[in-house]
């Protein structure tokens, strides 16, 4: 039998000549469904609450800070998508693709804004971050859709202060809020690399 060439078929409610039917939708499914009916309040949408940190923003926890909470949402999701574009080349699984930049390169190109940012983490901030953006993504936790233990309790918290009733709750430890504050602190890393330095804002 010869083997179909092309790309495969997609999926989806077709009209009776085969073609695909626009303008219907599979329903989402229900994590994300109840996702949304326990983030009602955000104004961003699936978009805002589709990771820890994006939930964490939501909630207002980056707030209150000297960089604006949606500023440290970004540059965190922005070292992430390029940090696991390179576990991805080394062979790392990952099954959480969906919460990235749909945009994001398939093969990370050398950038040396990205390099300097990778290199201001280090230590206890760096774990904290990697725990927040990384590990969910890689899939070291059993459930893909998961957060880290410490990142799942800190929002949970913040839940039912809003009245909300989350599928998993603990009150945080103290450890739990250290690494919440070392993720700020790595995420103030990130942003001050992230700056284009006096000599090379002279240059542009």
């Amino acid at each position: 039998m010869a083997k179909k060439r092309g790309r495969p078929r997609k999926a989806g409610p077709r009209k009776l000549d085969g073609t695909l039917e626009r303008g219907r939708f599979t329903p989402p499914p229900d994590h994300i469904v109840r996702r949304r009916e326990m983030f009602s309040f955000a104004d961003g949408g699936d978009q805002d609450v589709c990771d820890g940190i994006g939930q964490l923003h939501a909630l207002g926890l980056l707030d209150g800070q000297p960089i604006d909470g949606l500023e440290l949402r970004n540059i965190g999701r922005e070292w992430r998508d390029w940090f696991v574009t390179l576990l991805r080349r080394q062979g790392f699984k990952a099954g959480g693709y969906e919460r990235m930049d749909k945009a994001r390169e398939k093969e990370p190109r050398h950038n040396e804004r990205l390099d300097r940012m990778d290199e201001s983490l280090s230590g206890y901030e760096r774990h904290a971050l990697y725990s927040l953006l990384v590990d969910p993504i890689v899939g070291s936790w059993p459930d893909g859709d998961e957060e880290a233990p410490w990142v799942r309790s800190i929002i949970g918290e913040a839940l039912v202060r809003r009245n909300r009733k989350p599928a998993f709750f603990r009150f945080p430890t103290g450890n739990d809020y250290q690494l919440l504050q070392a993720s700020i602190r790595g995420l103030f890393c990130l942003y001050d690399a992230s700056l284009s330095g006096r000599y090379e804002r002279r240059a542009a």
